[in-house]
């Protein structure tokens, strides 16, 4: 007995075409993604460097996948005054600089 063929409904293949052209879209992004950390990682003989290359590369990657969420933080970071984000920034950075195991 012959496999049976499916031919898509319109719709479907609409559906088909929609997802083929996501797949596409990621493929695109990761390979520019791929490129990514050899752009930010700067001397690998120097570790403070590489690290501050590397938060700084991920920052600005964060800044322009969320440009919104990036405006909010200034402002209120703007609107908290330099005395209180010191204070925050001294909490903080000890937690985000901290080696992940």
């Amino acid at each position: 007995m012959p496999p049976s063929v499916h031919l898509p409904t319109p719709e479907q293949q609409r559906l088909l075409d929609r997802m083929q052209a996501q797949r596409q879209r990621l493929l695109v992004w990761q390979a520019q993604q791929s490129h990514f950390p050899r752009r930010s990682m700067g001397s690998a003989s120097n570790p403070a460097a590489l690290l501050s290359s590397a938060l700084l590369g991920r920052l600005a990657w964060f800044a322009r996948r969320h440009p919104l969420a990036v405006l909010a933080g200034v402002g209120v970071a703007w609107a908290a005054g330099p005395k209180r984000l010191a204070q925050w920034a001294g909490v903080l950075l000890p937690l985000l600089l901290r080696p992940r195991a």
